[in-house]
């Protein structure tokens, strides 16, 4: 084995290092822990650019710990003269660790400045929309995920990418379960197995493994889970990092389902709390509320009823994080279509503008040109009107069913901590009493779901309001 070039120390030595790194990253993907100290050192020192950041950052994304190389890539992008392609590619790496820091705002943000600035067809238009998946698939727009996880495999499938894009396999199999796409599920799975298998990245293949090994556990297939399971424990054996590493985490998630469903639910209660005590921040909100309310389920069958209303209250808590964020997704994408109607509608007015200012010599036709320019804007004058007393009875309309779904909640939340107050001082809670808290809970949430549900239907009503006018 050839050993390791000896760090720069000239800027001109670097491109050569560089390729250097990317040779052996190539050949041994399991390296990337130890690339990645080296080019983090090495930032520390007059080379740190925008090169270092990029390579940086694709290394932190191959161990799925984007925020390892935050601050290295915040650095090169406040650096003056950056190429779009440059900038592009930062961009959407920083996206990444801010995604998984649960600063969502600031990824979209960041995300609509990479692909504006990349190039169609380019590894970093290819990275913005592996980026834009992977948000979507955060904000709980599984379709949306659906649709850029294929645009940007085909992308980088096409330019022969080294970088970690086999994780985008697992990103959409996770979306098309949300849709319910067993099918689509089962292939992305499989597909992306094998591609990992091939690149040597076994933590990816544990991945993937363990999602063919839930997928067949959900159809009734305990044969096949099992060596579904057995192979993915493997896969994670090999994977550098040890019961940290995203593999190796997730090979316990699904030891735990396979123990529960052979009816071991206490041991299955303390393999899923140490996957969730390993993994919880790359957990999306909607999908760590699955996970708790696995565990409520778990432990009330062990016999262990005051963790499992915990487990469930906090599960609550994430889902209605969850539905706020995807509340938000959905009025920011009305504000976008809106100044996209509006950036077309002055475009359109500006042109108009044009040609009558080029037609100006001819009278009549200038005199033509103004009143239909003139008409335009009056027609479009009263739409916006009209669109702007529909934004104030969509908020009057929404004030009223956020207001008791939320009474709904808060009396939830008061039922709860009463019975766990029971629970605490000994008081003697039975079964009958907690499932009956639970009910309680679970139709107050419901309630709360029918008013968020009708807040939902008003926004529909505002959009095809909006097409009428």
């Amino acid at each position: 084995m050839v050993s390791d070039p000896a760090l720069p120390t000239a800027p001109a030595e670097l491109p050569a290092w560089l390729a250097a790194q990317r040779s052996a990253y190539r050949q041994a993907p399991e390296r990337a822990a130890e690339l990645l100290t080296q080019a983090l050192a090495l930032a520390q020192g007059a080379l740190a650019g925008p090169a270092l950041a990029v390579w940086a950052g694709t290394l932190a994304l191959e161990l799925r710990s984007p925020l390892r190389a935050e601050a290295l890539l915040g650095a090169a992008l406040a650096q003056p003269g950056l190429a779009d392609q440059e900038r592009a590619s930062l961009e959407s790496l920083a996206a990444r660790a801010d995604i998984q820091a649960q600063r969502l705002d600031a990824a979209r943000e960041r995300l609509q400045r990479a692909l504006l600035a990349a190039e169609p067809g380019s590894l970093a238009q290819g990275l913005a929309l592996g980026g834009s998946a992977q948000l979507a698939y955060r904000e709980g727009a599984a379709a949306a995920a659906v649709v850029q996880a294929r645009q940007a495999l085909a992308l980088l499938a096409g330019l022969e990418w080294e970088g970690p894009w086999v994780q985008l396999h697992a990103l959409l199999a996770l979306a098309q379960r949300e849709l319910g796409d067993a099918e689509g599920r089962q292939a992305s799975l499989q597909r992306g197995c094998a591609l990992a298998l091939a690149q040597q990245r076994w933590g990816e293949a544990a991945l993937l493994t363990t999602g063919l090994f839930d997928l067949a556990l959900e159809q009734g297939q305990p044969q096949q889970a099992e060596q579904a399971l057995q192979q993915a424990s493997a896969y994670a054996a090999r994977e550098p990092g040890g019961a940290e590493a995203p593999g190796h985490a997730m090979v316990v998630f699904s030891r735990a389902r396979w123990l529960a469903a052979q009816g071991d639910y206490a041991a299955a209660c303390a393999g899923l709390r140490e996957a969730l005590s390993q993994q919880r921040h790359r957990l999306a909100a909607h999908d760590l509320a699955d996970r708790l309310n696995q565990l409520a389920d778990w432990l009330v069958l062990a016999e262990q009823p005051t963790e499992a209303l915990a487990a469930a209250r906090e599960a609550q808590q994430l889902q209605l994080l969850h539905d706020a964020r995807a509340g938000r997704r959905h009025l920011d994408l009305l504000r976008q279509q809106s100044d996209i109607e509006r950036a077309e509608q002055e475009r359109a007015a500006s042109e108009t503008r044009v040609l009558a200012l080029e037609r100006h010599h001819a009278e009549l036709a200038a005199t033509l040109a103004r009143q239909r320019a003139l008409h335009d804007e009056l027609v479009e004058a009263r739409k916006l009107a009209g669109l702007g007393q529909l934004l104030i009875s969509l908020a009057g309309r929404l004030e009223a069913p956020l207001q008791r779904a939320r009474q709904q909640l808060e009396a939830g939340q008061a039922s709860d901590e009463a019975l766990l107050e029971s629970v605490r001082l000994g008081a003697g809670v039975s079964r009958r009493a907690l499932q009956q808290g639970l009910q309680q809970t679970l139709a107050g949430c419901q309630h709360a779901q029918r008013e968020l549900e009708q807040a939902l239907a008003e926004v529909s009503n505002y959009q095809s309001l909006r097409d009428e006018v």
